[in-house]
């Protein structure tokens, strides 16, 4: 019986952090991006690496039209045509930072008509903006902490296999 136990366990106890995810939250700020300082959008993505972070974004901006170029832990793109934000072509600047190995932090600046939309200035483009970033993060979160769980499975698999093995060679 003690031997079923402890798979069962580990198997809650792995599972349990998937509850705890902290849902994802948009705010405004103001950062410095690409020795720019402006209103920025702000929100943590959790569990995905730096890498994937940045490909997902660059995915994002070459689908609403944007030239893309990637400095160091920032982006620029150009040319970015997001119409529920303005009718003409935007500027992009992202940056990600890293708080730890489960969580990033992303920072977000929409430039129209040079121009940083923010809350106070465009509320329509800062809500539609706020919307992007929160669906980039919430997705780019789920997909991580899924790709997480199922290597927690996995490994969770190979112990209990491991398990099972000494315990049939304790019997003999």
């Amino acid at each position: 019986m003690k031997n079923r136990l402890f798979p069962l366990i580990i198997a809650l106890l792995s599972i349990l952090p998937a509850f705890a995810q902290e849902p994802v939250e948009v705010t405004e700020t103001v950062e410095s991006i690409n020795n720019i300082s402006g209103s920025s959008l702000w929100v943590e993505v959790f569990r995905a690496n730096w890498k994937d972070i940045v490909k997902e974004w660059k995915s994002i901006m070459k689908d609403y039209d944007g030239d893309v170029k990637t400095k160091s832990n920032e982006l620029h793109a150009t040319g970015v045509i997001i119409e529920s934000i303005s009718n003409s072509p935007i500027e992009v600047y992202f940056k990600v930072k890293e708080i730890s190995e489960t969580k990033h932090e992303i920072f977000v600046q929409f430039k129209s008509n040079g121009d940083f939309i923010s809350r106070g200035n465009d509320i329509s483009g800062y809500t539609s903006a706020e919307s992007i970033l929160n669906n980039y993060a919430t997705k780019l979160s789920q997909e991580a902490s899924s790709s997480y769980f199922e290597d927690q499975e996995k490994e969770l698999k190979t112990l209990e296999n491991t398990l099972e093995k000494l315990a049939r060679e304790k019997k003999k």
